[in-house]
């Protein structure tokens, strides 16, 4: 069996796009055993549970500042787990996979100073503005970002954009672009009886929300935050000269109570 060590900022029951694709990449992945390392965040989540076939390991108090502690106590965490393990051993060389430009990945920067045969794997799948990247936390990020393409020994990437991104902060090796999946199963033309279906359940959507027939409904779901650009759409509706849409905001995150805030202000 080969070993797999990840290093994610978080992991489920949080939800979000890195931390999906690690479950549904490990999901497939029966002859690999794999350790998760990522900051515990909440009070609620164990220290250490196994989700599907990933052992996962929680570093911190259940707070916030969780993360800030991973790039040094993940790595620790990480290498008792390949010292003191006796079905592994050092020489096994374990891979080490990093899950974006984040605290955890700095975990496994840190872990390739002290073993550098060790293989690196970075996946980048950031939806970050180039100016949060280059200037976010005071040049944090852009430093971050530096360190660990230099030491990553393999990129793997969701778009060509995030390629070149990496090729501009100096990474000279290989790249894998693998876009993101989709269960084509559930996006097949539905037969006609089926379309019938689905036009009853969305009229009985609309009254559930007290939306009107004849009202054109404009949708997004997503994490409420800055780089998901949902203050930039309440802005835009308020600018429709047409008055015969509804906007639904379907989601959560940090920014729910100033968005409220942002609709009241327009009188939307």
């Amino acid at each position: 069996m080969k070993r797999v060590i990840i290093f994610s900022t978080a992991y489920l029951p949080l939800i979000g796009g890195a931390e999906l694709a690690v479950r549904e990449v490990a999901g497939r992945i029966s002859d690999f055993q794999f350790d998760l390392i990522c900051a515990r965040l909440r009070r609620d989540l164990p220290r250490q549970e196994k989700i599907g076939n990933v052992n996962v390991i929680r570093i911190g108090f259940g707070a916030n500042f969780d993360k800030i502690l991973l790039p040094l106590f993940g790595f620790l965490k990480a290498r008792k787990l390949v010292v003191n393990d006796k079905r592994f051993a050092i020489s096994d060389k374990p891979l080490l996979w990093g899950i974006m430009a984040s605290w955890g990945s700095l975990a496994a920067f840190v872990f390739k100073i002290f073993y550098p045969r060790i293989p690196f794997l970075l996946t980048l799948q950031e939806g970050d503005a180039p100016e949060y990247i280059e200037k976010g936390r005071g040049g944090l990020i852009n430093l971050s970002w530096r360190l660990l393409l230099k030491k990553a020994d393999y990129v793997q990437v969701i778009s060509n954009y995030l390629a070149d991104m990496a090729r501009n902060y100096g990474y000279k090796g290989e790249i894998e672009v693998v876009p993101n999946g989709v269960d084509l199963g559930k996006f097949q033309i539905p037969k006609l009886k089926t379309q019938i279906n689905f036009k009853s359940q969305i009229s009985n959507l609309r009254k559930e929300l007290k939306i009107e027939e004849n009202k054109q409904i404009i949708i997004t779901v997503s994490r409420l935050v800055e780089k998901n650009g949902i203050s930039d759409l309440i802005d835009a509706v308020s600018q429709l000269s047409i008055i015969n849409y509804q906007l639904l905001i379907i989601g959560s995150g940090p920014l729910e109570k100033q968005l409220k805030l942002q609709v009241e202000k327009l009188n939307l």
